[in-house]
Formats: C-alpha cells, sequence, structure tokens
C-alpha cells in the first residue's frame, strides 16, 4: 500500500473489477443483500443511476492505490430523516487482512457526515459477520436490534444486525464499545 488511498466516485469503469471479487451467490449476498440476487452489476449500475436523480438518492465510492482499486463502499441518502444508510462495502481479495476495512470505514463515516444535513448514519450486518461487527463498534457505531431470519440464502436464514452512528457521538469520538447495547 503506497500510505494514502483516494476516493473517487463510483463509475462503469470499475464494475468488471468489482464484479471479479465476488465468486459465490453467498459472497454477493453476503455484499449487497437481498438485491444482491440481480447480481453485482446490476448493483452498482442502481447506485449509479441514483447518484444521477435529482436529488441523488445514492453515493457510490471507491478507494484506490494508486490506479489499483482497493476498497468500495455506497451510502443512501435518505433527506427526510436526515439519515444516509452505509452498506456494500467490499475490499479487494488481494488486500483483505491489510487493514483495509477500518479505513473504507473511515472513508465513508468522514464521506457521510460531509453531508451537512446528516445526523444519522446507520448499516446492516449479518450477525455471523463478527469480524465486522467488531469494526464497525470500534468506529463508533451501536448495536441498536437484530432482524432474526432476516434474510435467505439458499437453504440458510440470517440474522440482520442494525447498527448505528450519530452525528453527536461521532464528534465526540466515543465507540460503539463505549455505550451500553441492548442487542447481541
Amino acid at each position: 500500500m503506497s500510505g494514502r488511498l483516494d476516493l473517487r466516485a463510483l463509475d462503469e469503469s470499475q464494475f468488471d473489477e468489482l464484479e471479479r471479487w465476488f465468486s459465490s451467490e453467498r459472497d454477493i449476498l453476503v455484499w449487497a443483500g437481498p438485491g444482491g440476487v440481480h447480481g453485482v452489476r446490476h448493483c452498482l449500475q442502481a447506485t449509479l443511476d441514483g447518484t444521477q436523480s435529482d436529488p441523488a438518492q445514492f453515493c457510490g465510492w471507491s478507494l484506490f492505490d494508486g490506479d489499483a482499486l482497493a476498497a468500495h463502499f455506497q451510502l443512501r441518502l435518505d433527506r427526510l430523516t436526515d439519515t444516509i444508510r452505509l452498506g456494500r462495502i467490499a475490499v479487494a481479495p488481494a488486500r483483505r487482512g491489510e487493514g483495509l476495512g477500518a479505513e473504507v470505514t473511515r472513508a465513508a463515516i468522514e464521506t457521510a457526515f460531509a453531508f451537512n444535513w446528516a445526523y444519522r448514519l446507520e448499516l446492516n450486518v449479518y450477525a455471523f459477520n463478527d469480524a465486522a461487527i467488531a469494526l464497525y463498534r470500534r468506529a463508533g457505531f451501536e448495536i441498536e436490534g437484530v432482524n432474526r431470519a432476516a434474510a435467505k440464502c439458499g437453504e440458510e436464514r440470517w440474522d440482520n444486525v442494525m447498527m448505528s452512528l450519530l452525528r453527536p457521538d461521532w464528534r465526540q469520538g466515543r465507540t460503539g464499545q463505549d455505550r451500553r447495547t441492548r442487542a447481541v
């Protein structure tokens, strides 16, 4: 890693590389949630289309190390509730284990709260993804609850953990581990 990752808006030139990051239906569903049944390209195109609406409903961002795509995340913008939903976070397979998860999460949080109207940043993560849950808690997200058996992949049912980070907590640097939680 060069030490500095560049944040760039999602564009169609990234689609092929991002598609290669997922080798199974399960990988796609873990990344995209139920919308993943339509495939990676469909999810990326829907995000790109949402960036062009007025006002924008989605933002897709990628982190690059030089010319190499290293990580990706998407934001869904809800101005009515001052809420942004963080989702579809992914790290290039060859880069996993290098700490990029923390970097992409930090970039996503900073990008979300750069929208001065945003008060709440939320995400969903599958309950079996212990590493991601721990990462998000270290970044300041608090567990709010669990939707039991909320997703299905083949014959498996997955619980969905809901997490959030509020602007005041982010500003004060509090982590999700600083506060008591009622779930998980």
